[in-house]
């Protein structure tokens, strides 16, 4: 099943349960102008088919992680289907430090989190020669693209934010606005967390889709704790609740990784408007950039439709010199994706956090 087989009204439920994850169901139905036992309705059996799961993301930049990595490179079409999907899946489920992982037929693509370039780098090489010797890889010297973002030099405009693919693809034309691009890199103060902190922060993002009260029982603190941490942790931009749609039920056919390079005199001033046109035109969910080097991922219903997209960025790019060279392009098929790795966030986190008591 498909997005063609939802009425309006799921259509609409559905964006606003992307849109506005934190929303209850009365708040939800108030602001996309619905009863709230239709959203209600609607909500679960969304959720019960499979439409969506919630995700809580831990931003660590300022807890002791200090890079984001997307690396995507090549695979071994001689292997058969499931035994490539079976390795990656135990090779990657080993590394803490990989969070997301997605497959098609040619390619996967990874998105890591490390404590500094030590750690990116031994992981990424360890990781590397386990899908080497175990032939998933696209023989010895598959080409493998690794973008390595400095968090405290990084802006992450779009981080797995679907909501403005779905108004486009359901054709809803719900007034969103995005905020305006601040192309100013910020560098907060360490945060320290508490030891009770630490065990909050890793039980909301171990339980994303349990409501306080539930966290809580888990992990064996008070539900008034839960609470009150958890909405310290957001106010501080240390933990956010993202809802993520089932990719292959949105009706589109194409993922692709765009992955550019900015001359060294194309500052971030000065590609702000074109960030800005790349952000409202581009149907992207991911979307990250620094001073030299940006990805933007995105999903499209053809080959066609992306190509104009890209085209006219590009060329805007091109004209304007910032990039040094056409933005490098890879393409996976929706309807093949496996999620190879699914917002797997605790190890990383009692990494980061080097938790070794969770009691």
């Amino acid at each position: 099943m498909t997005a063609g087989a939802l009425s309006r009204n799921e259509k609409l439920t559905m964006f606003g349960l992307v849109r506005f994850p934190t929303f209850n169901d009365r708040v939800l139905a108030g602001e996309i102008k619905l009863k709230m036992s239709t959203v209600t309705a609607i909500r679960n059996r969304l959720k019960r088919e499979g439409w969506f799961r919630t995700v809580r993301i831990p931003y660590l930049e300022r807890l002791g992680g200090e890079l984001l990595i997307v690396t995507t490179t090549r695979l071994n079409i001689l292997k058969p289907r499931e035994e490539l999907l079976r390795t990656l899946r135990e090779i990657l489920g080993s590394m803490d430090d990989v969070f997301f992982a997605l497959a098609d037929t040619n390619h996967v693509i990874m998105f890591s989190k490390c404590r500094n370039y030590t750690d990116a780098w031994t992981d990424a090489e360890k990781g590397h020669q386990q899908l080497v010797d175990k032939g998933v890889l696209a023989g010895r010297l598959a080409r493998k693209q690794t973008v390595i973002f400095p968090l405290n030099q990084t802006k992450l405009l779009r981080f797995f934010d679907f909501s403005n693919i779905l108004n486009q693809q359901y054709g809803l034309e719900y007034p969103v606005l995005d905020p305006p691009v601040n192309v100013k890199l910020e560098t907060p103060g360490p945060r320290r967390l508490s030891r009770i902190e630490k065990r909050v922060y890793l039980g909301l993002v171990r339980h994303p889709d349990h409501v306080d009260n539930d966290v809580a029982r888990k992990i064996g603190v008070t539900r008034q704790s839960v609470t009150k941490i958890r909405k310290r942790l957001e106010s501080e931009g240390l933990l956010s609740t993202i809802r993520v749609p089932d990719l292959q039920k949105t009706g589109l056919e194409i993922l692709a990784m765009s992955h550019y390079e900015a001359l060294p005199g194309a500052t971030l001033a000065a590609r702000k408007k074109g960030i800005e046109r790349v952000l409202k035109e581009m149907p992207s969910f991911f979307h990250v950039f620094g001073q030299r080097e940006g990805v933007v991922i995105g999903l499209a219903a053809s080959f066609t439709d992306l190509h104009r997209r890209q085209y006219e960025a590009s060329k805007m790019y091109l004209e304007r010199g910032y990039f040094k060279d056409e933005p490098t392009l890879t393409l996976l098929s929706v309807q093949d994706l496996a999620v190879v790795k699914d917002f797997t966030f605790a190890p990383l986190v009692k990494r980061v956090l080097q938790i070794t008591d969770e009691k």
